[in-house]
């Protein structure tokens, strides 16, 4: 199974690389990194972690990663990473947006 970051997941993980950068560059690539291998871990066992209460017939599941949420949705042969976002903002509202 192989793991696919939709456009807006992407810039948020360029977002959320950007505002490390802004005190430590090194450690905002180690981050962005960190947070790829958390989602290639995910396709071991994309069904081990919770679906979303709010989404469950989308189908979307969430893993915690540090502060952060990763929020994905499960198709035939592939992770689909729909958005990472801080726990701090409103997940379910971002979500809605996405989602349609």
């Amino acid at each position: 199974m192989k793991f696919i970051f939709s456009r807006p997941s992407l810039q948020d993980v360029a977002e959320i690389g950007n505002r490390i950068a802004r005190d430590d560059p090194v450690r905002a690539d180690l981050f962005v990194e960190e947070i790829r291998m958390c989602c290639r871990n995910i396709c071991e066992y994309p069904l081990a972690y919770p679906i979303h209460t709010d989404f469950p017939r989308q189908g979307v599941r969430h893993r915690v990663f540090g502060r952060y949420v990763i929020c994905y949705r499960v198709e035939r042969d592939r992770v689909i990473v729909i958005a990472v976002l801080n726990g701090a903002r409103d997940v379910t509202a971002i979500l809605r947006k996405r989602l349609g």
